[in-house]
Formats: C-alpha cells, sequence, structure tokens
C-alpha cells in the first residue's frame, strides 16, 4: 500500500522507501543512508533507485552497476510524493471492500472513491474514519488493475 507523505514530515530514516507513480509504474528511492554535510548544514540523503513490483522494492542495478541518487530533503519529498510500505498494495483500477461490503474504487494512489455515497477520499482518511478497506480480487484471484490500460 502506498501512503501519502506528511507535507509536514521533515525526517525520513534509513531503509525508508518513497515513491511516485507515473503510467501504472511506481517508481521508488530506498534511503540507504543520511549524511549530515558541515558545509552546507544540512542533510543529504544517499538513495537506491528503483521500482516496487508485485509488493517488493527491486533495485534498477545491483552490484558493481548500481548508481547512486542525492537528494536533499525537499527536493526527495518533492519527487517522490508517497511513502511505501509493503503490504496488500493497490493501484489505480482495483476494486476494495470494507467491513460492511460497500464497494469502492481506486482512482489514484491517493483517491478512492466511495461506490456508494458518490464520495471520494484518500485511504488514511477513510481507515480514520473507520473504514477497513481490503482489496478485492478477481476470480481468477487476481487485482482488477492488471486488466486495465491506463490512457493519457
Amino acid at each position: 500500500m502506498l501512503k501519502a507523505i506528511d507535507k509536514t514530515y521533515t525526517d525520513f530514516y534509513t531503509g525508508d522507501v518513497v515513491v511516485r507513480e507515473s503510467y501504472g509504474t511506481t517508481y521508488a528511492q530506498k534511503i540507504l543512508k543520511i549524511v549530515f554535510v558541515d558545509e552546507i548544514a544540512e542533510y543529504r540523503y544517499i538513495c537506491l533507485p528503483g521500482k516496487v513490483v508485485d509488493d517488493k522494492f527491486v533495485p534498477y542495478a545491483t552490484g558493481k552497476d548500481v548508481a547512486l541518487d542525492f537528494y536533499d530533503a525537499s527536493s526527495l519529498r518533492l519527487d517522490h510524493a508517497n511513502k511505501w510500505t509493503p503490504g496488500e498494495g493497490y493501484g489505480a483500477g482495483d476494486v476494495l471492500l470494507d467491513q460492511n461490503g460497500d464497494v469502492y474504487l481506486v482512482d489514484s494512489v491517493t483517491l478512492i472513491w466511495d461506490l456508494k455515497s458518490g464520495t471520494s477520499a484518500s485511504a488514511e482518511y477513510w481507515a480514520k474514519i473507520g473504514r477497513k478497506l481490503k482489496l478485492h480480487k478477481t476470480a481468477g484471484g487476481g487485482k482488477f488493475s492488471k486488466h486495465f490500460t491506463t490512457v493519457k
């Protein structure tokens, strides 16, 4: 599941994975090390670029082929607006059910529609008001989002 980063959140931690979605792909940066640079009195984040695929962080390269990215906190937050938490993830086009059997449709990682009431909100909001959303799978056991093509 992708969780939105609080805009007032200033601390990233080693091991955090921050992501952005584009054309159905979840691009990621895994924070490997945080370094304080005395000369500029700021922290820099050394990150490993990759993607989230099948609920796993997959680096673009390994071993000697690794190319690392460097960010300050504001650039990291600006370029990757969501923090990824491993678990039962979902994407645009997926169908969710709550504890009452009400149906929800995922529009994006930050917008989920309640199809009964016709209202939309973030996953965090639905959880805050007590809705326990779970992924509803197709008859074949897959995700609905795998059967859609994104048209931009």
